[in-house]
């Protein structure tokens, strides 16, 4: 609704050319049109009459949906792509999850450990740890100090746009939003 509403005007004879001349466009529309025929069968109602195995099978479709979702998000991102490649990294992550529970033997019973486990398993693991949290803090340090997003902000606001500019009031009340910051 909000690619038809503020990008085309409600003007349904321009989406076709649109769609074809931006992929990422096309992308996010097959994404979004796979998500139909979930939404509508996923009552109670309609899980009975497809039956469990077929309704099922349907609703793999949403892994392709959430592909093509994350995919469309990339492309359309120009220049600051962390965000996107995070989604893709935590539905790699929740896709490798549903894999190795679908796929690996199923446990017999769970088995208390009275060993302990291999001391280069216990260092494995704290290095991991450790390296995740070194480069969260990196991402922070890096983020704070050399990105200055607040500074870039108040630069695209000074710039001479025709109508932003020289509004007065968008550069004081934006000033007073960054709270004197970067002035």
């Amino acid at each position: 609704m909000t690619y038809l509403w503020y990008d085309r005007g409600f003007n349904l004879k321009t989406v076709p050319g649109d769609i074809a001349k931006r992929p990422f466009i096309t992308i996010g529309m097959t994404a979004f049109f796979l998500m139909i025929p979930l939404a509508i069968t996923s009552t109670n109602k309609m899980v009975k009459r497809l039956g469990g195995k077929r309704w099922s099978r349907l609703h793999k479709v949403v892994y392709l949906a959430g592909v093509g979702g994350v995919l469309h998000y990339w492309m359309l991102v120009k220049s600051d792509t962390r965000l996107p490649l995070t989604f893709a990294f935590i539905l790699a992550l929740l896709l490798g999850y549903r894999l190795l529970m679908n796929y690996s033997p199923p446990f017999e019973s769970i088995v208390v450990q009275k060993e302990e486990p291999p001391m280069f398993l216990k260092l494995a693991t704290v290095l991991a740890i450790l390296g995740l949290l070194l480069g969260l803090l990196l991402s922070l340090i890096q983020q704070v100090f050399f990105h200055r997003p607040l500074l870039r902000l108040k630069y695209a606001v000074d710039l001479q746009a025709p109508g932003l500019g020289r509004d007065p009031f968008l550069q004081c009340s934006t000033h007073y939003l960054l709270g004197g910051f970067l002035s």
